[in-house]
């Protein structure tokens, strides 16, 4: 693919650029020796680091700057044309804007408004936060995103500012590239979006965090006052319902019906319905019939304190996805336990106490078997179970 690459010969460092097989490379002026060099920056052991990565990033710049005048000059920016902007020392200048442009992002406001009677807040939220993030990255490249002019070229320079400048997660950049790509198809049917597309190495089965049902006695049955209690409160009623906190923070008594709770879930408008347990109607009683009110922030903050105060130490392996590569890392569950890891206990216990898949499916709100393979691969309790049977 297009793009400009940082690569070092004879130690010299060189900012690369490749179409249709041929290259044209500029020096950074910068000298680094192999054990500095980690196959596209400085690496920490050079005192100097810091310094020498800002000037490779700007000398990126600059190159894509000269690419980008090209393409708003209408030619291919191909090595002889770079080279021929280049010797000629001009300074780069905007292409003059007539009314019939179309940015992107004003056709983007649009869509939210039209979206705002449509979808969940939760969902707008997303999508003015990917507008956001278009925006930065305008800013960054000095120029409007334009519908003409955006293409391959121009994607992967956007993915190259969600990887390297925004540092984001595969997870995040996915969603905001999923985002993206349906208002593109929505505003503008008639065009081929398909370039628009990320290769992450993202796996759900890496990154199920629960807690045991042992652990799940010892907060349950923990004597706990303030804050931590009703930090406890609303933990166990997530455990026993599977509710998203989104969900918990806007139950109503009138969910209960007939020994069960049934209601819409508001990330994906299904239906769940879960049997009232017996913790969890405790907790309703304890809270005059409603779970706790918690800010989100808050409740994931005062869950750390509580695990940490109830000394829930228990290693947990988890992995991060950056650039589509996978890093594996340990922690303690006290210092990555969140609301989520909660409805993920759920779905856990209830496979590992024999209950069916299809079952735990209802109860959750999954529509889809293949979100549920991940805990299926984790129940080993249960599948020994199963095999019993046999």
């Amino acid at each position: 693919m297009s793009n400009v690459k940082i690569a070092k010969y004879r130690n010299i460092v060189y900012a690369i650029w490749t179409l249709n097989g041929q290259k044209i490379k500029f020096s950074t002026g910068l000298k680094i020796i192999d054990n500095d060099w980690d196959g596209e920056k400085v690496k920490r052991s050079n005192g100097r680091y810091k310094i020498y990565n800002k000037i490779i990033e700007e000398k990126t710049d600059w190159l894509y700057s000269i690419i980008l005048e090209l393409r708003r000059q209408g030619k291919e920016p191909s090595p002889q044309n770079i080279r021929a902007l280049v010797n000629a020392k001009k300074p780069i200048t905007k292409k003059p804007l007539d009314s019939k442009t179309q940015f992107i992002s004003d056709e983007y406001k649009a869509y939210i408004e039209l979206k705002s009677s449509q979808v969940s807040k939760r969902s707008i939220r997303n999508i003015k936060y990917t507008l956001v993030v278009l925006n930065e990255f305008e800013q960054g490249i000095d120029s409007r995103l334009e519908l003409e002019n955006f293409d391959k070229f121009l994607f992967e320079r956007f993915l190259n500012f969600l990887i390297k400048t925004k540092r984001y997660k595969d997870a995040t950049i996915d969603k905001h590239l999923r985002v993206f790509k349906t208002f593109l198809r929505w505003r503008y049917p008639d065009h081929d979006f398909t370039f628009i597309k990320y290769n992450s190495k993202i796996s759900s089965e890496h990154n199920i965090i629960t807690i045991n049902w042992e652990e799940y006695l010892h907060i349950r049955d923990s004597e706990l006052t303030g804050s931590m209690a009703k930090t406890r409160d609303l933990f166990i009623f997530l455990c026993t319902t599977g509710m998203r906190f989104s969900d918990s923070q806007r139950f109503l008594p009138q969910w209960i019906k007939s020994g069960t709770i049934e209601f819409r879930q508001l990330k994906t408008s299904g239906i769940a319905v879960v049997p009232l347990l017996d913790d969890c109607n405790q907790v309703l009683k304890n809270n005059d019939g409603k779970p706790p009110k918690i800010s989100a922030q808050k409740f994931n903050d005062y869950l750390k304190k509580l695990f940490t105060q109830l000394e829930i130490f228990r290693e947990v392996n988890f992995y991060e996805f950056r650039n589509g590569r996978v890093f594996e890392k340990v922690a303690r569950l006290c210092d990555v336990i969140t609301s989520h890891i909660a409805r993920k206990s759920f779905i856990t216990i209830m496979l590992e106490k024999g209950v069916p898949v299809q079952d735990v499916m209802k109860m959750s709100g999954h529509s889809d078997f293949r979100a549920m393979r991940p805990y299926i691969a984790i129940s080993k309790k249960h599948l020994k179970e199963v095999s019993k049977l046999w």
